[in-house]
């Protein structure tokens, strides 16, 4: 868990600083404000994304597995 952390935090440095570059690269004032929702959003779609890759998932009280093809199956 502790390398996966680690590479959040890389990765989200990283945009934070491209950000900042592109603010210089077009002559604005470099700014936290507006690169931080930046690495915010690329946060926001790794948890979306990985919470895709689930197979069982909660609806109206019951649970459903889903197999390949898109069926869905009544588990509880």
């Amino acid at each position: 868990l502790a390398p996966a952390l680690a590479a959040l935090a890389v990765g989200a440095a990283s945009r934070v600083a491209v950000g900042l570059l592109q603010d210089r690269l077009l002559g604005l004032r470099p700014s936290l404000l507006r690169a931080l929702p930046l690495a915010v959003a690329d946060v926001g779609a790794l948890a979306f994304v990985a919470a895709a890759f689930r197979r069982t998932v909660g609806w109206r009280g019951k649970r459903y597995r889903l197999s390949l093809g898109g069926r869905a199956e009544v588990v509880g």
